[in-house]
């Protein structure tokens, strides 16, 4: 939360008997600027105001509230199948599945996973290592 503040004043007179305000004086300033504010990267998220622009404001205007809102990127967990003996890709960067920042992966993905090895298992390939699968999809922008 990033909350910024201009100060107006003025000089006002009172009648003390009626404890009436008789007279307002001008603001001073008679009018301000907010700075331009970038919104902050926060990762695996995208803001949906990359900015919000500077304003000028007087003293009898309302309170502005501005809200940017964060969305989560799409993730996607990719694997690679390499034949060691002929030193050859098989299979490079594939898409697993696909899900939002800080996400828990869909069920089905681990079985979909083990699939995909077992069908090389099956064509005499030998498993010489596996990735474990990560619990939620990371944060990073690939």
């Amino acid at each position: 939360t990033k909350v910024q503040t201009l100060k107006f004043y003025r000089i006002n007179n009172k009648d003390l008997v009626t404890n009436k305000i008789v007279y307002k004086g001008p603001w001073f300033p008679s009018t301000g600027t907010f700075p331009e504010v970038v919104s902050p990267t926060v990762d695996g998220y995208t803001p949906d105001k990359a900015k919000v622009d500077a304003e000028n404001v007087t003293a009898d205007q309302a309170d502005i509230k501005i809200t940017v809102k964060y969305k989560a990127d799409k993730q996607k967990v990719t694997y690679t199948v390499i034949d060691d003996t002929t030193n050859t890709t098989l299979e490079d960067k594939q898409e697993l599945t696909s899900g939002n920042s800080d996400t828990p992966l869909p069920n089905g993905t681990e079985a979909k996973y083990d699939s995909i090895v077992d069908a090389y298992l099956a064509q005499g390939y030998e498993l010489v290592s596996k990735d474990q699968l990560p619990a939620k999809f990371d944060l990073d922008s690939g």
